[in-house]
């Protein structure tokens, strides 16, 4: 019974250690990470203009896509309205008249 319970105790601590470890580790890597920016100004500021770029460009695709879908799906119940007895002339009116204005509109 002794026996088992020194072994526990070894094992915790073996892994006490192993954790010790890998967090000395872990703050040393972003300790030299950090000085390495002090160092190397431009590399920080090079790093976050790609950072922007990427995030800017994710933002594009994103809304692009997106608002894609919202016209599609605004279409397409606008389409779904037209056949509704009260709201289907109004939606009917308001897409001649649109016709209209595009019909009216100068060439590029």
């Amino acid at each position: 019974m002794k026996d088992d319970i020194k072994d526990m105790e070894e094992k915790i601590e073996e892994k006490i250690e192993q954790t010790a470890t890998q967090v000395k580790n872990m703050v040393t890597y972003e300790f030299r990470d950090i000085l390495d920016f002090v160092k190397k100004p431009w590399k920080l500021v090079w790093i976050n203009f790609l950072i922007g770029i990427a995030r800017g460009t994710g933002f594009i695709l994103g809304m692009t896509i997106f608002g894609a879908l919202i016209i599609t799906l605004l279409v397409i119940l606008l389409h779904k309205m037209v056949d509704l007895p009260v709201i289907g002339s109004f939606v009917a009116d308001i897409i001649i008249e649109v016709k209209k204005q595009l019909a009216n509109m100068p060439p590029r």
